[in-house]
């Protein structure tokens, strides 16, 4: 495994004209807010600036004039998961631990990719999580992830039917949290401390760009999940004067339910920064378009609601094409809940003729890699033994018809 991703990286490097220079500071966004370097916690716990490339062969596939990556998903370490929950978490539980809490507590799906992040990074700051999860529509990540959680030594709490909605879900853990006297962190890390990674991310992007001699993409395609990282690209982008087009994808809920989340968080998490620093450029979101869409004074924003299909977790067709179009191209395996319908957007614009002249950009959220060498080593029977006995089916269930595997 190792071994492959080396060689599709330096593949990268050697077709693809990579772009990826090292920068002066860890954290970018304090550089240009030095207020907030003293009066925001924060915990080193990836390798930054994540890799940014051209990827020629997808831009001339899909007849766009160029195609990059922001690839937060890529790792050279065969048991380390990146991906966007760390970018949050390096703000969540620095928080927890100045604010002296031991153990932190998640919510998540049955495959939450957040959920096992947390369980990963608690253990690298020497802190316990719980994961309180529950059902989802089976994917061969939620295989790997849960044998990882397992591999992990993860605490996890399963969660009944009944709890079939994220608010439901935050309620129970927060119910557990008051009473075990644990950090909450709400779904997908996504809350104002949370969103700062993703901030941070996009003075990241802005450095890298310039020290590049590259001018703003023309359009940023994103994942509209739990909302943080969208929400955090959002603030940044303003703040950083990113001239960026930028595109969340919803993949689950209702399109009112999301864009309305999207624009609190991004109020919130502002309206954090700001109160740290007032010379942090802020502009309040609001609403328009029949609540399904946000406007935020000086930047250009299109939520795309056609990729979602039957929900969180469920496959679709266009989802099954573009993982497999970019994994052919580039090596990279995205997953059909979050990322592998974020580029089937990007796909279908492409294909109507919307980016023929545009310099585009694809955020990469997903931690990539099947982590075999940790895997393997999980037996059924550590598994009969970790794994709530509500958990244990997805060990086994079929796939999805158009599931691509991991």
């Amino acid at each position: 495994m190792l071994f492959f991703k080396k060689f599709v990286y330096c593949v990268l490097i050697a077709n693809s004209m990579l772009l990826h220079t090292l920068l002066d500071s860890r954290v970018p966004l304090f550089d240009t807010y030095p207020k907030m370097t003293s009066n925001i916690p924060y915990t080193s716990l990836g390798n930054y600036p994540t890799p940014l490339y051209k990827i020629e062969s997808l831009g001339k596939k899909l007849r766009v004039k160029a195609i990059y990556i922001k690839d937060d998903g890529y790792s050279n370490d065969t048991k380390s998961l990146t991906g966007n929950k760390m970018r949050k978490l390096e703000f969540l539980l620095a928080d927890a631990k100045e604010k002296g809490y031991a153990t932190v507590c998640t919510v998540g799906s049955a495959g939450s990719n957040h959920a096992l992040e947390t369980a990963v990074c608690a253990k690298m700051v020497g802190m316990n999580a719980v994961l309180v999860l529950n059902d989802q529509y089976q994917t061969s990540a939620v295989i790997r992830n849960l044998k990882l959680m397992v591999y992990f030594g993860s605490d996890i709490i399963y969660a009944p039917t009944y709890y079939d909605s994220n608010e439901k879900m935050e309620e129970l853990a927060q119910e557990i949290c008051a009473k075990n006297g644990y950090y909450f962190i709400p779904t997908g890390g996504s809350n104002e401390i949370g969103s700062v990674g993703y901030v941070n991310a996009v003075f990241e992007l802005k450095e890298q760009l310039k020290k590049m001699g590259l001018k703003d993409p023309d359009i940023i395609y994103i994942t509209l999940g739990s909302v943080g990282t969208a929400a955090g690209i959002l603030v940044g982008a303003k703040a950083a004067g990113l001239t960026s087009t930028i595109v969340p994808v919803r993949i689950s809920y209702t399109p009112e339910y999301k864009t309305q989340h999207l624009c609190d968080l991004v109020n919130k998490t502002g309206a954090y920064l700001k109160r740290i620093d007032e010379a942090f450029d802020f502009e309040e979101a609001h609403l328009y378009q029949e609540d399904t869409q946000i406007t935020i004074s000086g930047l250009d924003i299109a939520i795309n609601h056609n990729c979602a299909g039957n929900g969180y977790a469920a496959t679709t067709p266009s989802s099954a094409n573009a993982i497999a179009i970019l994994h052919s191209t580039t090596g990279i395996k995205l997953e059909s809940t979050y990322t592998g319908k974020t580029l089937s957007a990007l796909i279908d614009d492409a294909n109507n003729g919307i980016l023929t002249d545009k310099v585009v950009l694809f955020w990469n959220t997903f931690s990539y890699g099947t982590f075999e060498e940790c895997t393997a080593q999980v037996s059924d029977e550590q598994c009969l033994k970790s794994l709530p006995t509500e958990l244990i089916h997805y060990l086994t269930d079929p796939l999805q018809p158009d599931d691509q595997g991991i």
